[in-house]
C-alpha cells in the first residue's frame, strides 16, 4: 500500500493578496522607523534640548504663566533646576 503525500506538512504559499498585505506592512513600517529616527536626531541634536522646553514651545506667554502659578514650590524648583543657562 502507497502512503499518500501529507498535504498539510506541505508549507503554505501566500496567496497574492497576502503578498501585497505583507509589502505594504514592510513599506509603512520602514516609513515609520525612518521618521522617527529622523525625528529623534532632530531633536537630540542640541545638547541643551529637554522636552519641557520642547513642549513649552507650543504655548503662548499668557498660558505659560497660568501653569507656572499652578505649580508647587517643588514642581517650580524642579523646572529651574533644568533650565539650561544662557551664558
Amino acid at each position: 500500500m502507497l502512503m499518500s503525500w501529507d498535504r498539510s506538512a506541505r508549507p503554505k504559499r501566500l496567496r497574492r493578496k497576502h503578498k501585497r498585505i505583507v509589502l505594504l506592512a514592510a513599506i509603512v513600517g520602514s516609513i515609520m522607523i525612518v521618521s522617527i529616527t529622523g525625528f529623534w536626531d532632530e531633536i537630540s541634536g542640541d545638547d541643551s534640548f529637554s522636552v519641557l522646553g520642547y513642549v513649552t514651545n507650543f504655548f503662548s506667554d499668557e498660558e505659560k504663566q497660568t501653569v507656572w502659578h499652578g505649580l508647587s514650590d517643588e514642581g517650580k524648583a524642579i523646572i529651574q533646576k533644568h533650565i539650561p543657562s544662557t551664558k
